[in-house]
């Protein structure tokens, strides 16, 4: 019998396999915590993650979403957004993605944003994380969900 996935704040015991999650998706895996994330497990298994970052000027960004591949399209990750944002009082809430997850992110209420109208703050996060490359590309995009 399959043990339920559970939905929880992560502990120290789960660093590990959240960093390995984010770097086997090419995410940033700097200033990662071990408290800092909501997850999905299974066991001792962690199937998903993504956090919340307060940026200096108290707008808040979504961050680190990632899923384990054969994990994908069961519904893990919407209900960690959900969950992470349905406690969550201030809006906007701000994220990076690649252009092929932009349909997951607007079926939870995101939107593309263009720069210019981005507060500085985060603008200037933007243009450290989204490459040149991608920005030629138009692979990296920022949303927003208000």
């Amino acid at each position: 019998m399959e043990k339920e996935t559970i939905y929880r704040k992560s502990n120290k015991n789960d660093l590990s396999q959240i960093s390995a999650l984010l770097k086997a998706l090419d995410l940033n895996v700097a200033n990662i915590i071990a408290d800092g994330f909501f997850v999905a497990v299974n066991g001792q298994r962690v199937l998903g993650c993504a956090r919340i970052i307060e940026m200096n000027d108290g707008d808040i960004e979504l961050a680190s979403m990632a899923v384990v591949k054969e994990c994908r399209r069961q519904g893990i990750g919407s209900k960690i957004i959900q969950m992470l944002l349905g406690s969550e009082k201030r809006r906007p809430v701000y994220l990076m993605c690649r252009r092929r997850n932009q349909k997951f992110y607007e079926k939870q209420g995101f939107r593309e944003i263009q720069d210019d109208l981005l507060p500085a703050v985060y603008k200037s996060k933007v243009d450290l994380t989204i490459s040149a490359a991608r920005r030629v590309t138009g692979d990296g995009l920022v949303m927003i969900k208000k």
